[in-house]
């Protein structure tokens, strides 16, 4: 049974949700713990020495924000030029002077008062939250970069993991031992490829010029502008890159829907026939995304009358998907969905696809 729905699906409304989530949660970390590299309000301090005991204790983490304006009692952490002793920042209390005519600092576990003067904007900001023992972590990731690199690479590939075995249906098996795959780079060029590379490898150069500025705290001057423009440009086309190489975005079809399925089609002269109709998708990234989750292969056939293009996706779990992008997807709409995959899936209101037979009227697929 079919329903007219809003083309604005279930999936675009997640999709805007979590959008709209990750911004919010972006713009709560840039305005409460954003590095002041970054033009952000926080500092990070990892402490080494004991001038803070008992308070702070060597490889203690400490988180600072920016203060509209400092009072002597405060803790705060400070840059300090190298010529005075000390390499760099410094986490001490202001034990007297003022904005105007500088600050006097002391570690709570000294007895004298540092020899300095520090003048208001080498303030970074006042004390906020602890993390004990966090910075030795830090201190290890920073001597050890190859090594937490490999953990993290690690970590990543086990979401690659299969959790189950792949279970194909018998007449996607038959159809398997006949079909020709398909070469994953098809259709794509080497010159689309080098231009990928070549604006990957300007974005990430913007990217580390962008910091070195902002470390600097020159980002709000002329070169920070270009750097920022710079970044924009060359992230805009890797962006658009990306896209087109592996969505098939501003591709003409039929070349568009074998970019977005590319590596998993498998060519055929003709489809099997099934015991129910296949379900029509909106998109062949929304057949992509079905085959993702379930990891199937895609068939792929091209009639030889018309030369239209058909991909099939054959599931156990859920039945057959197909995409045709010769012809516009429908409004209507199959109830239920694909386990949360619902405003994908189309129907053209009970008419069968054409190039699937079907052979019964019940569900599943014809026994071989």
């Amino acid at each position: 049974m079919t329903s007219i729905r809003y083309r604005f699906s279930n999936q675009g409304v997640k999709s805007w949700l979590l959008t709209g989530l990750t911004a919010v949660l972006f713009g709560a970390w840039f305005f409460t713990l954003a590095p002041i590299a970054l033009a952000g309000p926080a500092s990070y301090v990892i402490v080494d020495g004991i001038s803070m005991e008992p308070l702070l204790h060597t490889g203690d983490l400490v988180v600072a924000r920016k203060a509209q304006a400092y009072a002597v009692g405060d803790l705060v952490v400070l840059h300090i030029a190298a010529d005075k002793g000390v390499n760099g920042w410094l986490i001490h209390r202001l034990v007297s002077g003022d904005a105007q005519a500088g600050w006097k600092t002391k570690g709570d576990n000294n007895t004298s008062v540092d020899p300095w003067t520090v003048r208001n904007d080498q303030v970074a900001g006042t004390y906020w939250r602890l993390i004990p023992d966090f910075g030795r972590y830090l201190a290890w990731v920073n001597q050890h970069p190859l090594g937490f690199a490999g953990i993290c690479t690690a970590l990543t590939l086990l979401f690659y993991i299969p959790l189950r075995r792949r279970k194909f249906a018998p007449v996607l098996t038959e159809s398997l031992a006949t079909a020709k795959k398909e070469p994953r780079r098809d259709g794509r060029t080497n010159q689309e490829y080098g231009v990928l590379w070549i604006t990957s490898l300007a974005s990430l150069t913007a990217i580390a010029l962008v910091g070195l500025l902002g470390t600097s705290h020159q980002l709000v001057t002329v070169r920070g502008a270009v750097a920022a423009a710079a970044l924009a440009w060359a992230g805009g086309f890797t962006i658009y890159f990306i896209y087109r190489l592996y969505d098939g975005r501003g591709v003409q079809e039929p070349a568009r829907s074998m970019y977005a399925l590319s590596g998993r089609l498998y060519l055929v002269v003709d489809f099997p026939a099934l015991d129910s109709q296949a379900r029509e998708v909106s998109s062949a990234v929304a057949l992509r995304t079905i085959a993702e989750k379930y990891r199937m292969p895609v068939l792929h056939r091209v009639d030889p009358g018309t030369g239209h293009h058909e991909f099939l996706l054959l599931t156990l779990q859920l039945g057959a998907f197909i995409w045709r992008p010769e012809l516009e997807p429908a409004t209507t709409m199959v109830e239920g969905d694909v386990d949360g995959d619902a405003g994908l899936i189309t129907s053209r209101g009970g008419r069968p696809v054409a190039g699937v037979p079907v052979v019964g009227g019940g569900p599943g697929f014809r026994s071989p």
